[in-house]
């Protein structure tokens, strides 16, 4: 079992350099989250859901990750996968056969047993009456009807097959994608597997790369063309809707999830590892870190990654910076800081404006800068803040830790 990490373990930041202005950072304090993680969906920067283990399958926050509520405990061992359309209508899957459906934005939840669904691995809604369900078992379910109803329009086959289907993608509501591994009955795995739908759902085409032994956790699509799938070791990519995959990177770092803000920025996770790339997957830089990170989401261009043991990591984007010597003429201190932090000019500059903001946006210190400010921060809260520096003509960011 991992154990949550002290907000010290973090106070690291997880990339040694700001690439295209970002990094993740862990929120202060993920209060009220205790399960242990499977999935993360944001619907929009505020509002957010994880699923997991333990008896509170479901959490929801809606202040960007900073505190979580417990909404749903549905009697099974976990929840594997979480989907809302909008900010009312939200499915979940997971153990047991279950599927779950709030209208409410997860106040309550009315649940659902398949029958042959044994564990729902991914659940995906291309649209607000038509979603899709993937099982363990290899069968993929599919509702017409905003969940009402259910119905099973894959199974495998092929006897001598066991297949493991783990996450769906739709890019676009009649073009899907779904992936997982081939096991034979001596309990191994055999293949890759990638199944690609192009009419609605209602015939499947193997697409999957011959790639023997390795099992596909997960599956993204920027459009119908160009998409990646991670699995253990690998990353796939493809640029004509899966009729070929090649490999962006093959390491030794065990990949679960992946997803892209655009064609270039995306990011893969994994066992005590994050990998970002900045150029359409043609190079990925890593970041280690001390925990599993289970799963990843965008919204509007800010991140979020869940870890197995609860933890939240943040990605907010920050516009508008040039590179000036507006940072070589700049000190902060102490930083970490404590009770009063110092922004000191050292040689001849403008004078400056400057603002605080917090790990959600909120502004909570500004003024203007001369020589020297000194800024009482006893009553700010631990956490993450970003100092913003503006001349009129550029724009610096830096980073503040309080504790």
């Amino acid at each position: 079992m991992k154990t949550r990490n002290s907000m010290f373990l973090l106070l690291f930041f997880l990339f040694g350099h700001i690439s295209n202005a970002q990094s993740w950072y862990l929120l202060p304090t993920a209060n009220g989250l205790d399960e242990e993680t499977e999935d993360v969906f944001f619907l929009n920067p505020d509002t957010g859901y994880v699923a997991g283990w333990r008896i509170n399958n479901i959490s929801k926050t809606t202040d960007g990750g900073l505190t979580w509520t417990p909404i749903a405990g549905f009697g099974v061992q976990c929840m594997q996968a979480v989907f809302f359309t909008d900010a009312n209508h939200g499915f979940a899957t997971g153990c047991g056969h279950t599927v779950a459906k709030t209208t409410n934005g997860g106040t309550t939840w009315v649940t659902e047993t398949l029958p042959n669904l044994n564990t729902g691995m991914g659940i995906f809604f291309p649209s607000p009456n038509v979603g899709y369900i993937v099982s363990n078992v290899g069968i993929i379910f599919k509702t017409s009807d905003e969940g009402s109803n259910w119905v099973n329009i894959y199974q495998n086959s092929n006897p001598n097959i066991q297949l493991s289907l783990n996450e769906v993608c739709f890019p676009s509501p009649n073009i899907g994608y779904v992936v997982g591994g081939a096991r034979n009955y001596s309990g191994g795995i055999d293949s890759a597997v990638v199944l690609k739908t192009t009419d609605n759902g209602n015939t499947w085409i193997n697409k999957s790369p011959n790639l023997p032994g390795l099992e596909l956790q997960s599956v993204y699509f920027l459009n119908d063309s160009l998409g990646y799938a991670v699995g253990q070791n690998y990353i796939l990519k493809t640029i004509n809707g899966g009729d070929t995959w090649s490999f962006t990177i093959d390491s030794t770092w065990s990949l679960g999830d992946i997803a892209f803000k655009n064609e270039n920025i995306g990011y893969a996770v994994g066992n005590n590892i994050i990998l970002e790339t900045t150029d359409g997957g043609l190079t990925w830089q890593s970041s280690s870190y001390n925990e599993t990170l289970t799963a990843i989401c965008f919204s509007n261009n800010v991140g979020y990654i869940a870890t197995y043991s609860s933890q939240i990591l943040k990605n907010v984007p920050v516009s508008g910076i040039e590179s000036t010597d507006v940072n070589k003429v700049i000190k902060v201190y102490p930083n970490p800081v404590s009770d009063e932090l110092n922004i000191e000019v050292d040689g001849i500059i403008e004078d400056l404006n400057f603002e605080i903001s917090n790990a959600i946006g909120q502004v909570v210190f500004k003024g203007d800068l001369v020589k020297k400010a000194i800024i009482k921060t006893s009553s700010f809260a631990p956490g993450i803040y970003l100092l913003k520096l503006e001349n009129g003509k550029t724009i610096e960011f830096k980073k503040i830790i309080k504790v």
